[in-house]
């Protein structure tokens, strides 16, 4: 006979079971809104989407990252979605929207196997069983590339672009973006911070340029300096230039006036032995991280024909400079000897749309500056979107030294090989595995209902072509047909698909694992940068 306490505790149980298939169902519909979210926007015919803020302005892009940075998520778990996708924007800058597809997708199936009685354990180590899976397909398809094919790296660049523009501007902007790479790599090493972006508007797209150098927002700090120098010496200062960064020994403390003009005047002297020591080496042009103070230290550079700007307060922006010229950046200007000096070729102060701009070109400079042109604000803004993703695309294909055939033919390939390890298995594993190779199809999936082509028919055939030994057939959208990628050069960094998948993986696996949200104090004392292990 059922006591008391036999009914408050079933009763209980059931509360926590039902509390427990509420999250769950949260959880999976906060998944699949941010997955159908950015679905539609992969492929060459993903369509756009306009972010509106509460200032009324608006962004028109399908763009991945930007769209899931800028929306207006107030949930924890569609924020640590958001966090994988950011990860793989920071690690390898393009597939964000595959990861928030894949992550929600995966929590959607999560839960419809929860519903089927397997355990969140079973599910977590299912998911990772097949992302491991996955992993070894990749390697089994990857094309190894190197720096050196650059018909393949243009590929590559178009594809990251493709359905993002129109097809005119296409290989205008791939060409642009390998040379871009091209530029800054040095020995294999391709560091991405030695490329600069701007914005402005007017003209066309196909009006964008590429300089080998760099490029300063800024202007002279007199105006009768030279404009335009050739062949110049360059020196990079990390320091103010005034008198209060004298040496030491000019330390007397001025007790009346003409004591303090006496004073002031040897500082300012001993800044014009600093210019002449600086013009003595012929460098015509000095760039100060800080301020070139005082009206009198400004035209003692213009009378030596010195070219001096100020407040190139960005780490990144001397480094360009640096690696544009080849000059050591030196604490102090009386401290430039000729073993710190850099050339360029040109130096050119040059007004662009109103702006000023200072132009630092050589051909054997290791940085670059892109400037992105467009017709009206919302278009250039899209452009620097593009290039960034496709720069980045081309140096993770060099720096992973693969690529993988796209259009859902590396999807439909890892599906079929999981299909086939998830016979190995004899437990519940096996039907983790099986739903995980249905969430890698949806991609091509969505590639063929965007192209207005039939789904299923479209990756039965696919699935048949894989199945006959052809993992390079997928599909071709835009002449809607079942093909060898590679013949129409649809490629893709193997870097960038593995990472995707290892993130969707992890956050899916994660919030797999949760069974409820708190309200919690603040948790900034307890997670404030301290580690907890090394207290005392």
């Amino acid at each position: 006979m059922a006591t008391d306490s036999d009914s408050v505790t079933s009763e209980i149980d059931q509360k926590a079971t039902q509390d427990s298939f509420e999250f769950n169902s949260h959880v999976s519909a906060i998944g699949k809104s941010m997955a159908d979210s950015l679905r539609s926007t992969i492929g060459p015919f993903g369509r756009d989407k306009i972010l509106v803020d509460d200032g009324g302005m608006y962004v028109v892009t399908n763009d991945g990252y930007t769209i899931v940075i800028e929306m207006d998520i107030d949930d924890p778990i569609g924020e640590m979605i958001r966090e994988a996708a950011r990860t793989q924007h920071d690690i390898v800058a393009d597939g964000t929207s595959t990861v928030v597809v894949l992550a929600g997708d995966l929590l959607v199936k999560a839960g419809e196997l929860r519903d089927l009685g397997v355990s969140s354990t079973t599910i977590q180590e299912g998911y990772q069983l097949a992302a491991s899976k996955a992993r070894e397909s990749l390697s089994d398809v990857a094309i190894p590339i190197s720096s050196d094919d650059r018909e393949i790296l243009l590929l590559i660049a178009k594809t990251t672009m493709s359905g993002r523009l129109i097809d005119s501007t296409e290989n205008f902007l791939s060409d642009l973006a390998v040379q871009t790479v091209e530029t800054v790599s040095a020995e294999g090493e391709i560091d991405l911070e030695m490329i600069k972006t701007l914005r402005l508007r007017g003209d066309s797209i196909t009006d964008s340029f590429l300089i080998k150098g760099a490029i300063v927002e800024s202007e002279s700090v007199h105006e009768e300096m030279p404009k335009r120098i050739e062949g110049a010496k360059v020196a990079l200062v990390d320091s103010d230039v005034s008198t209060e960064s004298g040496r030491k020994d000019i330390t007397a403390r001025p007790g009346n006036s003409s004591e303090y003009l006496s004073f002031n005047d040897a500082r300012f002297d001993q800044v014009q032995d600093w210019i002449d020591h600086v013009q003595s080496l012929g460098v015509e042009f000095v760039v100060s991280s800080g301020q070139i103070l005082d009206d009198p230290i400004r035209q003692m550079f213009s009378n030596a024909g010195i070219l001096a700007i100020e407040l190139v307060n960005e780490d990144s922006e001397m480094e360009r400079i640096k690696r544009a010229t080849g000059a050591n950046i030196v604490t102090h200007l009386s401290m430039i000897g000729e073993e710190d000096l850099g050339h360029a070729e040109l130096i050119d102060y040059r007004e662009v749309t109103g702006d000023g701009l200072i132009f630092v070109e050589n051909d054997a400079a290791r940085s670059a500056a892109v400037v992105c042109r467009g017709g009206t604000r919302y278009t250039v803004d899209e452009v620097e979107r593009i290039v960034k993703d496709a720069t980045a695309a081309v140096s993770m294909a060099i720096e992973g030294g693969s690529v993988l055939p796209s259009a859902g033919a590396v999807e439909v390939e890892i599906a079929r090989e999981l299909r086939d390890y998830s016979l190995t298995l004899d437990d519940r594993r096996q039907l983790v595995i099986e739903e995980f190779a249905d969430v890698i199809e949806g991609i091509p999936r969505t590639l063929a209902t965007s192209a207005g082509m039939d789904p299923i028919l479209a990756l039965s055939d696919v699935r048949k072509a894989h199945h006959n030994g052809n993992p390079t057939t997928g599909l071709d959208v835009i002449e809607g047909e079942v093909t060898d990628v590679m013949d129409v050069g649809v490629i893709e960094p193997t870097l960038v698909k593995s990472n995707a998948i290892n993130l969707a993986t992890e956050v899916s696996s994660l919030l797999v694992g949760i069974d409820d949200v708190f309200t919690a104090e603040s948790l900034s004392d307890s997670f404030s940068g301290t580690d907890i292990w090394d207290s005392e």
